[in-house]
Formats: C-alpha cells, structure tokens, sequence
C-alpha cells in the first residue's frame, strides 16, 4: 500500500473517531501528525514495544478508589524545558524518560536548563539493549555512578546496534561538565501514593501504549477502557495531577514523541482506574 493509501486510511480513521467524540462518547480527539502515513504495524514496530513487554508478576494495590487524596492540582510543566524526539526505529524511552526526569529536577533546583545526552545512555549502560530495549531504573544507576554528559557532547543519532559495545564516553577530547543523581526512589503502586509523591517531584511511570488509540493521539484524555492490561511496554514522565474539561481527575504525562504528537508532546490519562496499567510497575523520582 502506498503512502498515500494508508495517509487517507488513516483520515478515515481519525475522522470517524472525531465523529464519535463531538457526540460524547470518547474521551480523546485524534489528529493528524507525522505517524500519520504509517500503518499500524508500522507504528508498533517504531515505536512501541511490543514484541517485549515488561511483564509483572507482583499485585498492585487498588486499581481504582474515590479520590477523595486528590485535594489540588500539581503541575511541573515548563514550557522552557524541551520535549525530546526519540527518532523512528529508535525505541530509546528510557533513555528519554531517565534524562527528561533529571533535566526537571536540575531546573527546579537551579532554574538552568540542560540537556542530557540519552545517546550516552543507549551506548553506556551495558545492562540494556539500546534502540531495542531497556529499563530508566538501569539509566539512573549508570548516571548515579558514571554522571551524564550534556548532549551538546555526546549528542543523540537514533543508533546503538549492540548493548555496551559503542561507548563513547572515555574519548570525549577533553574534561565536559557531567550530572550526576544522588539517590534513586520508588513510590508503591497505589495511585494515592503516586499523587502525594508527586506534589514534591516529576516522576518516571510505565505504562501500556495501545497503538491504535496512541499513534493518531491529539487532545483529551484516554480511560482504562483505551488500553488493555497485563503489561506496559513505554516509559514517560509525569508531571501533573489535574481535572480535565469536563471535570474528570487526569494525569498529565510527557513523552518522547516529539512536540507534533498529542498535546505538544503531552497526553492525559484518566485517574484513579489504572489507565493504561501505570500501576504495574513502581514510579520513580530522584534526588540530586
């Protein structure tokens, strides 16, 4: 099918769901954007995990409660802080997710904005598969006991072919500035305890990314019914607690998407319900 076939698929598609939403029943508008000349298929293989997924055999606490903890709205949103791109074919989130979380938290302890390389991380951390698969959690611990360039020096190129084997950390040519995370935290698998967490930090959190709800995203905010359970296959980062139009509770995620997708690189989940399995595994937030 050519380019343009599966562009026009996928206005079909956009529409129709567009149809559904003015008449009240979804919750997220879609629109057009640079995965919209892709197929589906396409997408997932990109973008989106699927063929491994972070599977959790540990129960999370209550899926869904009253929300009577949700007391204010929270937002860490800065305009200043640039919303990354993690390239096609590149599936680098956690690198993203890892460098994203400490480029706030740098910026709130100093009002100075960085950038951090998440190549390094891709090339670095030995632990992980770069472009192919990898967890945030080993991205802090390489951080915390390596530092992190800015990526002015080590800068990103969308490659890591092989874990641990293209680190070009030591031939830097001369002595850079690094960054470096003193301690690495988890908040319990509670939606509670993540939005008392996050009154105080961002916070890194997985979720599961359905393809066809995820790729043509535009506005709004997506429920538990969006997204299957079982597994989460993509880090983000949260960054705030809210009520959407309509008066919904929502979460207020960053991803790593570039800023045409969504809500100028920012989507809304529903709170309170599990969407999109957020529970499945512990958030995180760091300390400098």
């Amino acid at each position: 099918m050519s380019r343009k076939l599966i562009f026009f698929e996928n206005i079909r598609t956009i529409n129709s769901h567009n149809k559904r939403h003015n008449a009240g029943t979804e919750t997220f508008k879609m629109g057009i954007n640079h995965f919209t000349d892709m197929t589906t298929e396409e997408f997932t293989k990109n973008y989106v995990r699927n063929n491994f997924v972070w599977k959790v055999s540990q129960k999370q606490e209550n899926a869904s409660d009253n929300l009577s903890w949700f007391k204010k709205t929270v937002n860490w949103y800065q305009e200043k802080i640039p919303v990354k791109n993690q390239g096609k074919g590149c599936r680098s989130c956690w690198c993203f997710t890892a460098t994203g979380l400490i480029e706030y938290e740098f910026y709130f302890r100093t009002r100075q904005i960085v950038e951090l390389s998440a190549q390094e991380l891709l090339d670095c951390t030995s632990k992980e598969y770069g472009c192919a698969m990898g967890w945030t959690q080993s991205a802090f611990e390489y951080i915390k006991h390596n530092g992190i360039h800015y990526d002015r020096d080590y800068p990103y190129n969308e490659t890591n072919p092989r874990k641990g084997k293209y680190c070009k950390r030591d031939y830097i040519s001369e002595p850079r500035p690094k960054i470096y995370i003193k301690k690495i935290k988890s908040v319990k698998r509670k939606e509670s305890k993540i939005y008392k967490k996050l009154l105080l930090h961002p916070l890194k959190i997985a979720i599961y990314v359905e393809p066809k709800k995820f790729q043509h995203y535009k506005s709004g905010y997506l429920t538990a019914e969006d997204c299957p359970t079982g597994h989460v296959n993509h880090a983000v980062i949260m960054l705030g607690a809210m009520k959407a139009s309509d008066g919904t509770p929502i979460w207020y995620l960053r991803n790593s998407w570039g800023t045409k997708w969504g809500i100028n690189g920012h989507f809304k989940l529903q709170m309170g319900v599990n969407t999109c399995n957020l529970l499945e595994r512990n958030a995180l937030y760091i300390e400098m």
